[in-house]
């Protein structure tokens, strides 16, 4: 019954995250979930997550400042720091 509010919390952050693309994942999402049984285990969790989707930002980022630097046209991409 405790591993429930990790199955929930995950589900609800994936669904969140992915939006329209949960449903092609909401099965392994499902597995994942059972395997999930303590804080540290949803904290690691989310954050591999988060970092997953940092990564992928950072190299399209990077891949299409790489195509303007080919052109000759210098890209500077600036954000909020959180």
């Amino acid at each position: 019954m405790f591993q429930e509010k990790y199955k929930i919390g995950l589900k609800q952050y994936m669904s969140q995250f992915l939006g329209e693309r949960y449903a092609k994942h909401q099965e392994i999402i499902e597995r994942v979930a059972h395997t999930i049984a303590t804080d540290n285990d949803f904290s690691a969790f989310m954050a591999l997550a988060v970092d997953i989707y940092e990564a992928a930002y950072l190299k399209a980022v990077d891949d299409c400042r790489e195509q303007f630097d080919k052109i000759g046209v210098k890209v500077e991409i600036t954000g909020k720091k959180v």
